[in-house]
């Protein structure tokens, strides 16, 4: 299987995408918590399906 990391310039990416397509303000920083929040819970740990599932 292949393993998938987290990046900072992934997270970058991800908000413009999300101002692209015209999210508000609160919602975007909510997205953007919880990516953050989930990348830190990783530690550096590739995302697999399992981890993502819970």
């Amino acid at each position: 299987m292949d393993k998938y990391r987290l990046t900072a310039e992934q997270i970058a990416l991800y908000s413009q995408y999300l101002r692209a397509e015209e999210r508000s303000p609160g919602t975007i920083e909510k997205y953007l918590r919880e990516i953050r929040d989930f990348t830190r819970w990783l530690g550096g740990t590739p995302v697999t399906k399992e981890l993502a599932a819970g």
